[in-house]
């Protein structure tokens, strides 16, 4: 069947066909990448995909170890700024008394000349708010920069780098396999696959790949399969 446009609509219709073909094709076992077989190159990139997956597993669990040592080294994490700023109390209400009746007593010359008017006890408490808040935010830079810098001596950064590359390698030929027409069930088996493991199934935010499934769905279930 020759294919010219789909619409998303009959993508995500055809995409309702999955569970049959995932359930035709669950007992039967991956083919062997031959040369022979009509699918044999989305079979070889899936075998890239899954030694992605592995060294991308090896490397979340190597950086949870590593983090949990450099949480170690770096002490004890003292308390976030932004969750002091939800506990910080409110002005005492006898100093918000003080503040209105002083403030009733501003003129507008006062203002131009950008003259002091709060009392001396509601500018102590600012103050000291103020300070708190300083403390509180050189405490956290102190413990984010320890952290920081014992991530970099453990090697955490330099995975975390890998890990993205990574990432990117098992888009990169998630979109080849995309790129290519299934021939077979199985190889339509391939695409399935590939659009759980990128998430796309859950999201279906990527109408090319969507595109791509349907259109493989479409040509077999009409007799286009080898």
């Amino acid at each position: 069947m020759h294919m010219t446009t789909m619409t998303r609509r009959a993508a995500l219709g055809a995409i309702a066909c999955i569970p049959a073909i995932g359930a035709a094709t669950a007992a039967v076992a991956r083919p062997e990448a031959v040369s022979l077989h009509p699918d044999a190159e989305l079979f070889q990139l899936e075998r890239e995909i899954d030694a992605l997956k592995d060294r991308m597993d090896k490397l979340e669990k190597s950086q949870r170890r590593l983090c949990r040592k450099a949480e170690k080294a770096a002490g004890q994490q003292p308390l976030r700024p932004s969750d002091w700023e939800k506990q910080v109390p409110s002005m005492p209400d006898d100093l918000k008394a003080m503040r209105t009746k002083a403030q009733d007593h501003v003129t507008f010359g006062d203002v131009l000349r950008g003259a002091e008017w709060e009392p001396p006890a509601v500018l102590a408490w600012h103050a000291a708010i103020a300070s708190e808040r300083a403390a509180i935010k050189a405490a956290w830079d102190q413990f984010s920069g320890s952290l920081d810098e014992h991530h970099r001596l453990l090697g955490y950064d330099a995975q975390e780098e890998e890990f993205d590359n990574a990432v990117s390698e098992h888009w990169e030929i998630g979109r080849r396999i995309f790129e290519i027409p299934a021939r077979t069930l199985d190889g339509m088996a391939v695409k399935v696959r590939t659009a759980k493991s990128l998430g796309i199934l859950e999201t279906g935010d990527d109408d090319d790949a969507l595109t791509s499934i349907a259109a493989d769905i479409l040509r077999i279930a009409q007799g286009g399969a080898v």
